[in-house]
């Protein structure tokens, strides 16, 4: 690492001239140098020669200057008294090594060139924000009375959470079904195998054997001629293996600048303060030839003696029986629109001239079927209530607010008597 010794410069306080770092006293007025006048660098340290003279090396290394502590004049570190008021040194204090890079110009707090913000004005900030929310209110108000009339002179309105648009739907017709269904125990015949014959069956009657299912039964063996890998010695094996075969070296540049510190004397120690240098390496890999042993493996023919089965049918006894249970016997249905009450079909409509035998009993079964038509400006709507009750709280003509969904679903949510 270089290292060399350069001179500082300082400006006199009462002249104004610029004095070499060697000098105590100003070269132009006579003055001693004081506290209040501090050692410079050079504008471009890297251009400044080197310090070669044995009494000015002497000067440069002796150490920072100090102070007089009577007449306040900077001394060399050998001086043993004060040249200026023949104070001795060991009656003075250290004088700072006072120095600064040339051209450095840092203000106060420490930060160069910033400048105060601005504030920012109050009264125009909620002048913005309020235009700014009388344009939301303005927008959505317009959406809002656009929404509000739908096609047909309807009312309607678009919930914007949603997507679901509310209507004002009118009732337009009603139908109505119902239907009675007679069930009768009654005796029933059935056919089957005795395994599937219900445990409550009578009058069981054998109609003779019938096939149940075929059967898998050994029919001796086949021989089976087949083929087997197997190993028969080893072989030679030729193959390329990448291993590794030295490396391969970049040479690193090297980046070296000079960094002077003051010496608190008038001189400043310079030195070369590198970074870089070097290889940078990286493994080589090359490609060899190997050999190995490997197994050698042979096709052998083979036989064995595999199982043969044939198929044999099966047969089983074949039964008709009766059994008691609950068939359709008979049905009959009314249905209806506005201006016909829901009724369900009489006794005449359900009469039969089959009278019930010996043990045979019915039983009903009814159904009922409701629908309440709407109209919306967009298309009809099907209502179906699940009880009279409900359906006759649907008159013809009556109007309700409904909720329809863009996927067709709808939802009433009660009646709009103030719809005009």
């Amino acid at each position: 690492m270089a290292r060399r010794q350069i001179e500082m410069v300082w400006r006199c306080s009462s002249c104004g001239h610029q004095n070499l770092g060697r000098h105590a006293l100003c070269q132009r007025c006579g003055n001693p140098k004081d506290a209040s006048e501090v050692y410079e660098m050079p504008g471009a340290t890297s251009a400044a020669p080197s310090v070669t003279d044995p009494a000015l090396l002497r000067m440069a290394e002796a150490g920072a200057n100090w102070q007089c502590s009577f007449c306040g004049s900077h001394q060399r570190r050998y001086d043993g008294a004060c040249a200026n008021c023949g104070a001795a040194q060991a009656d003075g204090r250290a004088a700072q090594a006072n120095g600064r890079a040339a051209g450095s110009d840092v203000g106060p707090l420490g930060l160069a060139g910033a400048l105060p913000t601005q504030p920012k004005d109050s009264r125009r900030s909620l002048g913005l924000l309020a235009f700014a929310l009388l344009g939301l209110f303005m927008t959505c108000s317009c959406c809002w009375v656009t929404g509000l009339v739908g096609s047909g002179g309807v009312p309607a309105r678009v919930d914007t959470t949603t997507q679901k648009t509310r209507f004002i739907a009118e009732v337009i017709g009603r139908e109505w079904s119902r239907e009675l269904a007679i069930d009768r125990y009654q005796r029933a015949a059935h056919e089957g195998f005795a395994d599937a014959i219900p445990a409550d069956a009578v009058e069981r009657e054998a109609l003779g054997q019938r096939h149940h299912h075929d059967e898998q039964v050994p029919d001796g063996f086949t021989t089976e001629h087949y083929t087997e890998r197997v190993q028969s010695g080893t072989e030679t094996e030729f193959y390329t293996e990448r291993v590794q075969c030295g490396q391969t070296c970049v040479p690193r540049p090297q980046q070296c600048q000079e960094v002077c510190t003051p010496n608190g004397n008038g001189f400043a120690t310079c030195e070369d303060h590198c970074t870089g240098g070097g290889e940078d390496c990286s493994p080589r890999y090359c490609d060899e030839q190997r050999t190995r042993q490997v197994p050698r493996y042979v096709d052998e023919p083979r036989t064995r003696q595999v199982p043969r089965f044939r198929s044999e049918p099966r047969l089983a006894e074949w039964y008709r029986y009766v059994v008691w249970e609950w068939l359709p016997d008979r049905a009959a249905r009314t249905h209806g629109s506005e201006g016909e009450a829901p009724r369900w079909p009489t006794e005449d409509e359900l009469r039969t001239t089959r009278e019930l035998g010996e043990g045979e009993r019915e039983r009903e079964r009814r159904s009922e079927t409701y629908v309440v038509r709407l109209r919306v400006p967009t298309r009809e709507l099907v209502l179906r209530p699940a009880t009279e009750a409900e359906f006759a709280a649907h008159p013809l003509g009556a109007r309700y607010h409904v909720l329809l969904a863009p996927d067709g679903s709808f939802r009433v949510e009660g009646p709009a008597r103030d719809a005009h």
